[in-house]
């Protein structure tokens, strides 16, 4: 004879997991997410390495920009030199250099003053 006793049907539905098994879960994908997380800033080529380039990226700009300037400044000062009158200027200036036959002559200020000052006068 079979057994016709109905047969229990379990506790939990099928596909239902049990809490302490939901926490397993979670937590291997809370760890999961997390290295990727870590891996993601602190790995070599990760977010701080980025940030870091970057920051070297815009100095390095920086630096190039004042190079090229001052390489400018520099084109510009060497075709100066290749004019006479400006050699004649720096000569005079820097070195104290004068033509034959010329004249230095130095003035003094008074002690008290150091340029004379222009007083205004006011017609009525």
């Amino acid at each position: 004879m079979k057994n016709s006793a109905p047969k229990k049907k379990s506790a939990r539905p099928r596909g239902q997991l049990t809490p302490f098994l939901k926490r397993v879960f979670v937590g291997g994908v809370f760890f999961i997410i997390a290295g990727f997380g870590l891996l993601t800033l602190f790995s070599r080529n990760g977010i701080l390495d980025l940030v870091r380039l970057k920051t070297l990226s815009r100095s390095l700009q920086n630096e190039n920009t004042g190079l090229m300037k001052q390489q400018e400044e520099l084109r510009a000062e060497v075709q100066r030199l290749q004019d006479p009158r400006y050699l004649e200027y720096l000569a005079r200036e820097r070195f104290g250099y004068m033509r034959p036959n010329e004249v230095f002559i130095l003035l003094d200020t008074p002690q008290g003053d150091s340029a004379p000052s222009p007083q205004s006068t006011v017609d009525n």
